[in-house]
């Protein structure tokens, strides 16, 4: 895949997504948005795995063919719930390890379970919209 198409369709995107969560990640400390605004941290979780999905398909991109194929023949929405499911299991190891993260609030399992949830539903929205933008060849 030429440069030119990697920067529009990976690159890019990434990059406005990892600046948009820094942001968000930003206002939500200073303001203390984690403990007052439960749908704040779930839009942030949904970016998280739609960022994911983004920088799995830029890796995929840059594997050789019969990788590619073997991952991508599972579909690209499929890809992409799975890479905000790895993505957000990561995130939530690091908010039990990092409790400041947190403002040192306890998380219940069922603020892990929708936050898991709004992971993948980020990686899924963003593989299916990879797989009306992006002609993958095998």
């Amino acid at each position: 895949m030429r440069w030119k198409q990697q920067l529009r369709l990976f690159v890019v995107p990434g990059t406005l997504l990892a600046a948009v969560l820094i942001v968000m990640f930003i206002i939500q400390r200073v303001q203390g948005l984690f403990v007052d605004s439960l749908y704040y941290d779930k839009v942030m979780h949904t970016l998280g795995g739609a960022g994911a999905c983004v920088l799995v398909f830029l890796v995929l991109a840059n594997c050789s063919r019969g990788f590619r194929w073997a991952i991508l023949r599972f579909g690209l929405p499929l890809v992409g719930l799975i890479s905000g499911l790895i993505i957000g299991v990561a995130w939530e190891v690091v908010e039990v390890l990092v409790p400041a993260i947190t403002d040192y609030v306890l998380q219940g399992w069922w603020d892990t379970f929708f936050d898991l949830v709004f992971d993948c539903l980020g990686g899924y929205i963003a593989g299916k919209k990879y797989q009306g933008v992006w002609r993958w060849q095998y």
